[in-house]
């Protein structure tokens, strides 16, 4: 696998385990522990079967048919996720950072299936970025760069968030790559226009019309807002359906997290309506908000990600 896919790999998996690691308490080597693990997740896309061979890990019975870039990145993220559990749980002083391996990869290799559109579309900032960064060692210190990215007002995806993508130019992050397109043309090829970082939205820069379409539409708000991550059944109902969806599917993953556990599947019956959704998003963060930590990781995920205004 080229380089820069495996920098982008190694990015979002240092954004997670980063985000784990603000959870629990960890001990004073844990920097060097993620190091270890990226590498070994880098070297197995990098180099492929040989590696696994010399790190002694199975290989799928497939695995010499996969060609996407995300199934290779998920088959190695489940066999290195193992190890790091079994080593983890070894240690005299045992790292309470525990990866459910098929959760993490999917997530990770979901976001590669997003990033490919963007690779496939420009090879040559693969190749670039590939005589820049040929060494492991140059790949996990390397920065997200300007040259091997992207040129002057040319839009580049920047893996900067977990989930998420990055403006080359103010560093906001996007929902996806649709939103960021909309938003270089928006803000940095037009003016006196705001846009959103969540979706399509777009309007003229005036006061307070980008923060009350985030409340409303999003339910983003900074934090310490009365109404951030609420838990009034009316206030909840004056939102569209399809976004308490997505709420109620963004909490069950808090909650999951939070628990250790995977997230149940992302499926609400179609028979609820709005104030069923509604309910639902109550009684589960009342559960939320009794795990210890929950705040933390809710104003990591939703409310300090108010929008970069």
């Amino acid at each position: 696998m080229d380089t820069l896919r495996v920098k982008h790999v190694v990015n979002e998996l240092e954004a997670d385990l980063a985000q784990r690691a603000e959870l629990h308490p960890v001990p004073n080597d844990y920097a060097q522990l993620t190091r270890d693990f990226c590498a070994r997740v880098a070297s197995l896309l990098l180099w492929g079967l040989p590696a696994f061979n010399q790190l002694r890990l199975p290989v799928a019975p497939n695995y010499h048919t996969m060609q996407k870039t995300s199934d290779l990145v998920a088959h190695a993220i489940v066999q290195t996720a193992s190890f790091w559990n079994l080593r983890m749980a070894r240690r005299v002083d045992p790292v309470k950072v525990f990866l459910h391996a098929e959760s993490l990869s999917a997530f990770i290799s979901d976001r590669m299936d997003s990033y490919e559109v963007y690779f496939c579309d420009h090879p040559e900032k693969v190749e670039a970025y590939g005589q820049r960064y040929r060494t492991l060692d140059e790949i996990l210190a390397a920065k997200v760069d300007v040259e091997a990215m992207g040129e002057p007002y040319e839009i580049a995806p920047l893996p900067l968030s977990n989930g998420r993508f990055g403006c080359l130019y103010c560093n906001k992050s996007m929902q996806d790559m649709q939103i960021l397109e909309i938003h270089h043309e928006a803000i940095h090829q037009s003016h006196g226009m705001v846009a959103c970082t969540e979706c399509t939205w777009t309007s003229t820069d005036e006061p307070g019309n980008l923060a009350s379409h985030q409340q409303r539409a999003h339910d983003i708000y900074e934090a310490g807002h009365p109404d951030a991550f609420s838990t009034n059944i009316d206030h909840l109902c004056h939102k569209p359906r399809n976004k308490l969806i997505k709420l109620l599917v963004e909490d069950f993953r808090t909650r999951a997290r939070l628990r250790n556990m995977q997230p149940p599947p992302p499926r609400v019956p179609a028979a609820w309506g709005l104030r069923r959704v509604a309910m639902e998003i109550v009684g589960v963060r009342s559960e939320i908000m009794r795990i210890p930590g929950w705040r933390e990781l809710v104003n990591l995920k939703r409310a300090n990600r108010v929008a970069q205004q």
